[in-house]
């Protein structure tokens, strides 16, 4: 199925630049007047944040369904599943191996727990050194 790419003109304008045809993954976006389409949407994701970005300019990619943080799309897919996990289960204690709707709930919820925990990403497997109650030499 062709996907239509547009691009913001000087005037604030959104007008259609061309049509691609990819085959799936692996497919090559390319760019759009000899910019790269992902190297524009990071520096209007800054732009968005820094909030430097013009009320206009944010207005038309919203229109297209523009994702302007990546881990607020993933946090809010993630409650979402956790939801109807809960609605069917009537609680949220998922194994870590669960996977809810394609989604991996049971990694999701580990994650968040951890976190809360300040337990962040890695776990050290070594206990802190216990000073030792016997006297050398006995």
């Amino acid at each position: 199925m062709p996907t239509v790419v547009f691009a913001v003109e000087g005037g604030g304008e959104l007008r259609c630049v061309g049509v691609f045809t990819g085959d799936g993954p692996g497919e090559d976006w390319g760019g759009v007047g000899g910019y790269p389409l992902g190297q524009w949407i990071a520096e209007q994701r800054r732009a968005y944040t820094a909030g430097t970005l013009a009320a206009g300019r944010v207005a038309e990619p919203e229109k297209l369904g523009m994702v302007w943080s990546e881990q607020d799309a993933a946090w809010a897919d993630g409650v979402a599943v956790a939801k109807v996990y809960v609605a069917v289960h009537g609680h949220f204690l998922p194994p870590t191996s669960a996977v809810w709707e394609g989604h991996p709930i049971g990694v999701w919820r580990r994650t968040r727990v951890r976190r809360r925990a300040g337990l962040g990403r890695t776990r050290s497997c070594v206990r802190p050194a216990v000073p030792s109650r016997r006297r050398p030499g006995r």
